[in-house]
């Protein structure tokens, strides 16, 4: 109940509790990223692949997790949005380059809508954190 709940209110742009999401979320796109490098092993991509992509895959969790949930600077909380919607720009990009491969397609659909809703939390994050605008210093 409490998983649905929170996925209604981040779809309603108020997420009850932001930082509970933004958590969910950012886990969530870190394990499909590490499904999708284990199926591809399992398809012949080497070793070398899966450990690079759960690597990277790891260090872009963390760095979103530091920047919205540890640092909260209005600074470094305004680049970590603008890293999130480029993270969705390029799984959105992923997603059409993927169409003839179904499971890529759907890997990286989940991963879209992944960003997409940690963004929601991250923006509500930010508008609690720091009142102003953005832009504002």
């Amino acid at each position: 109940r409490k998983a649905k709940e929170e996925l209604v209110e981040t779809l309603k742009f108020n997420p009850k509790e932001p930082e509970h999401g933004f958590h969910i979320w950012n886990a969530t796109a870190f394990y499909v990223g590490v499904v999708e490098s284990l199926v591809g092993l399992a398809f012949g991509n080497g070793y070398l692949s899966l450990i690079f992509n759960v690597l990277v895959g790891y260090i872009v969790a963390y760095t979103l997790f530091w920047g919205m949930l540890c640092k909260r600077t209005k600074k470094v909380m305004f680049w970590t949005m603008f890293l999130l919607v480029a993270y969705a720009a390029f799984c959105a990009f992923q997603i059409v380059l993927s169409f003839a491969m179904i499971f890529s397609l759907i890997m990286y659909a989940f991963k879209f809508l992944s960003t997409c809703f940690m963004a929601v939390n991250g923006f509500v994050l930010y508008k609690r954190q720091h009142a102003a605008p953005l832009l504002d210093k």
